[in-house]
């Protein structure tokens, strides 16, 4: 008795507890009084058998209370799971994501075990914010239909939200293998995926086929630690030696103690029976010699089981505690269908608090579809049997349970399906040392499971709970794979009977509003509900970028925030270093600031394009003839009011200037280079021109004619005019210092400043029509650059542009920086343009941009054009008045709804704005 107490973890006072009530209860009846001795033997040694019978695994892994690697936690976890396979089902799916278009197919020894399919709820259009309670009670059904269609084949709905990532949720179907026939399996949960996917998409849930959530890691191994046998030998030779000395007692006049005692030993070796066959199936028998193939779910690096019910899983950094619940009832399966209609939004608006309300969770529900006839069936005899039983004279409450019974079989009539249906919910505190302890982590769990309990227990839903290791092992398992099927061995877990609409409120229809976004990448701060919010240009079909806002309002801040967190899009580019980035600054704002980039550890270059010479006509590996053309058509043409003849006369002498000067042949590839297209310049340009109309002028005068009156010398002499500034003076270009291929190399950030110049104490600036023919000729020649490069693996470039309004209109229509953010990620190049007021931009601009960020207006003329821009309702368009510094609205273009978010500036880009405000604070008080 005391090796099965101590198997247990029983102390000596709770084992002489349990031999002291069986000995009261002896002698509280007196027929059992004379034998009351034996009965406090036999009685305790029953109960403790009975017990250990159950608690034989657990007992077998008793190790997992110290710390033990992922792959051992994970077998002692799946002791009838053998076999691990993924199988792929779309080739297509799988190109397209290496998790999608899979089954994963777990088996037994016997070649029983479930097919499985998890699917992603990527996005959730109809969401509690955006519906009212009547279109939310019709989503429920709709959905409550959606479930209903999948047959037989079981589904799990797990609803994950963490501080990282907000809220996320998966569906998993399981499909059984039946004597080992996988392809039927298969073909059972491929079809029920394809069915529940179509409708869901009806009610605006869209899921996507994503095996991340539960594809196994695997590692390969020598040995994980095998199952505990001590505890069932020591059991065994002391019940053998029990038996034996209570055998050689047997005899005439030996009395019912050795008989009892050989029971004793006789249980004793049944038990230590189940315990070395338990301590069998926890060790892995090929462990013994070879390496191989050990799985591991959920990512952690071990794991460690602590008292309470406490699972403590080690991560890279930080360290996971866990508790448990586990649903123990339905109260809503017993009422009406009318009741339980005006129960539902009720229910979806606790869940809906459940969610944002806990910081860190995940709440699994398990759903097994039950036969509808057999439930029908009994439910009318239970109303039978207990509305005759009242009849005749028996408790009144029998007229209760047969109504009861009665709204049992009028809903399954009404179309809901029965289940039997099982729940975990597992609440999180993550340790790294420094924002949170170890006891400050069981504080919030306490705290949280308290919640969670209180949340359900308003939905009608139970919970009790897990309060022993082994049971938060069991719990976890149940967040990933189902329960084991076993008559009498401890489970936390039960199953409960339920209706549909019993738990269908446990949706992700509770989620709150969330746009289609990015949930990785460069980090920017965090929406009302604490979730993250992400720039990921690498993710999106149109990586372009539009900040929007006035002056003060936190738009350099947040590029400055972009330049030091860089680092967070390396694995995004396909070159495993972050984008280099290119600052197109006209004001020479960011040149200014330069050195105090470098302070903070970044690598800048500056470069003045009013000192450094940059030549429009380099090639940029374009085609010359081409090149020509839409310096022509795309860039002068927007510039200046150029004629078909003036063209015409531009392209001949750019085509020459590349040929005579350059070298270049448009018929020979091997001479479209930039070191031959460098010698030509507009200098050069505008010498051709203005010679051509001086020859013409002297060819008229020789006819006797009036040059001045000539409409073709005219022309020449008015492009000559329009040609002069690019050819003589300050800015003239003349010569080539730098190009495309130099200032994209060159790495880090490179700001191409147009900074005003002082001439004697003057101001000298660039004008606005040579700023725009030097930032479209960049922005030509990165696209052309970019695009012979075949970078389309990722955002390789990030092109600062500010003051864009300026760069996103020209005379026409067709600008290069408009063809450009058309052109989506094409090239491997985001532009990123920021500039004031939403008057300054094209009508368009919405519709070509990935991405706009806004900050507050507090003019209501300037809200107002933001409100249409972003299709804000009146109550956005009042918050966005009102938004102070940093808050502002992002809207994604594959999105109808933007979202309103608070950034987190990193602390270096921090430093100036304080210094400004300090200066303010003592110069204006």
């Amino acid at each position: 008795m005391g090796v099965v107490g101590r198997l247990l973890g029983l102390g000596p006072v709770l084992l002489s507890g349990v031999i002291i009530l069986c000995l009261l209860v002896a002698f509280s009846i007196p027929a059992l009084a004379p034998i009351a001795p034996f009965i406090g033997i036999i009685l305790p040694v029953i109960f403790l058998g009975v017990l250990a019978w159950r608690r034989a695994y657990p007992a077998a892994v008793g190790w997992l209370r110290g710390r033990v690697g992922g792959e051992s936690f994970w077998n002692a976890a799946l002791p009838d799971l053998k076999v691990i396979k993924v199988v792929t089902t779309d080739k297509g799916l799988a190109r397209l994501h290496p998790m999608a278009g899979k089954v994963v197919l777990l088996e037994d020894r016997a070649g029983n075990g479930y097919a499985c399919k998890v699917l992603r709820i990527a996005d959730v259009v109809n969401s509690y914010e955006t519906t009212t309670e009547e279109e939310r009670l019709l989503l429920l059904d709709r959905m409550a239909k959606a479930i209903e269609g999948l047959g037989d084949v079981e589904a799990k709905l797990v609803i994950d939200r963490s501080p990282d990532t907000g809220e996320s949720a998966h569906i998993i179907l399981w499909s059984r293998i039946i004597d080992g026939d996988e392809k039927a399996a298969v073909h059972s949960v491929e079809s029920a995926a394809k069915t529940l996917q179509r409708s869901m998409d009806r009610i605006g849930i869209t899921m996507v086929d994503d095996m991340t959530y539960l594809s196994p890691s695997v590692s390969l191994r020598a040995a994980t630690i095998p199952g505990r046998r001590a505890h069932g030998l020591a059991l065994a030779i002391s019940s053998i030696g029990t038996a034996a000395s209570s055998a050689m007692c047997l005899g005439p006049g030996a009395g019912p103690l050795p008989i009892i005692l050989l029971a004793s030993g006789v249980l004793g070796l049944m038990v230590s029976q189940k315990l070395l066959k338990a301590s069998s199936r926890a060790t892995c028998r090929e462990c013994l010699g070879r390496p191989h193939v050990h799985i591991s779910l959920g990512g952690a690096e071990a794991y460690q089981v602590e008292p309470g019910g406490i699972l403590k899983e080690y991560h890279r950094g930080y360290v996971v505690y866990s508790r448990y619940l586990a649903f123990t009832g339905n109260h809503n399966r017993d009422l009406s269908h009318d009741d339980i209609e005006r129960r539902l939004p009720m229910s979806l608006k606790s869940f809906s608090a459940l969610l944002y309300t806990l910081t860190d969770f995940r709440i699994a529900l398990h759903i097994k579809p039950q036969p509808i006839g057999d439930t029908v069936r009994i439910a009318l005899a239970k109303a039978d049997f207990y509305g005759m039983d009242a009849q005749v004279g028996g408790a009144l409450s029998g007229y209760y349970k047969a109504g009861r019974s009665m709204n049992l079989a009028d809903r399954i009539m009404r179309g809901e399906r029965p289940y039997l249906i099982s729940g975990v919910v597992q609440v999180r505190a993550r340790v790294n040392g420094q924002y949170m302890d170890e006891a400050r982590a069981l504080d919030l769990l306490d705290k949280q499971l308290r919640e969670a309990a209180s949340f359900l227990d308003t939905m009608n839903i139970s919970t009790r709970e897990v309060r022993d290791g082994w049971g938060a092992v069991l719990a976890n398992r149940f967040l990933y794979l189902p329960l084991q099927e076993t008559a009498l061995e401890y489970n936390p877990i039960p199953r409960i009977r339920a209706l549909t609409r019993d738990f269908i409120a446990i949706s992700p229809l509770a989620f709150r509003r969330r746009p289609l976004m990015p949930k990785e990448g460069l980090y920017l701060g965090r929406d009302e509900m604490g979730r993250p919010v992400y720039l990921n240009p690498s993710l999106l079909p149109n990586p372009h970028v539009l900040i929007l806002g006035p002056p003060g309002k936190g738009k350099s801040t947040l590029v400055k925030t972009m330049l030091f967190r860089l680092e967070q899009l390396a694995k995004y580019t396909g070159t495993g270093r972050p984008p280099a980035v290119l600052i197109i600054d006209p004001a020479g704002e960011y040149a200014d600031k330069a050195e105090d980039l470098r302070a903070k550890g970044l690598k800048v270059t500056v470069i003045d394009l009013v000192k450094s010479k940059y030549n429009p006509l380099l090639l940029a590996g374009l085609e010359p003839r081409q090149r020509a053309a839409r310096l022509v058509d795309y860039i002068f043409a927007n510039i200046m009011p150029l004629d078909r003849y003036q063209a015409g006369v531009l392209f001949q002498a750019i085509m020459l200037a590349y040929k005579k000067l350059g070298g270049i042949d448009e018929y020979n590839p091997e001479t479209w280079t930039d070191d031959r297209a460098a010698k030509a310049t507009f200098k050069h340009i505008y010498d051709y021109i203005a010679w051509r109309a001086e020859q013409a002028a002297k060819a008229i005068a020789a006819k006797g004619g009036s040059p001045e009156l000539d409409p073709a010398v005219t022309l020449l002499t008015e492009l000559a005019r329009m040609l002069t500034p690019l050819a003589i003076g300050s800015f003239a270009l003349d010569r080539t210092d730098i190009t495309i291929d130099q200032l994209i190399r060159e790495g880090g950030i490179v700001i191409v400043s147009f900074k005003t110049r002082t001439v004697e104490g003057m101001q000298v600036r660039m004008s606005d029509e040579l700023q725009k023919l030097m930032v479209w000729s960049i922005l030509e020649h990165i696209h052309s650059y970019m695009t012979s490069l075949h970078a389309e693996e990722g955002v390789r470039l990030i092109v600062v542009i500010d003051e864009g309004h300026k760069f996103l209109q020209g005379r026409y229509e067709t600008i290069p920086l408009g063809q450009h953010l058309r052109e989506g990620r094409k090239f491997g190049a985001s532009y990123i343009i920021v500039t004031h007021l939403p008057k300054d931009l094209p009508p368009d601009i919405e519709r070509i941009v990935g991405t706009i960020f806004i900050f507050g207006f507090g003019h209501p003329g300037e809200a107002r054009r933001v409100a249409e821009l972003l299709n804000l309702t009146e109550e956005e368009y009042e918050k966005i008045m009102s938004m102070k510094t940093g808050e502002l609205y992002v809207k994604w273009i594959e999105d109808p709804r933007p979202l309103y978010f608070v950034f987190e500036p990193d602390e270096k880009a921090l430093v100036r704005r304080r210094e400004e405000r300090l200066w303010q604070l003592y110069r204006m008080q």
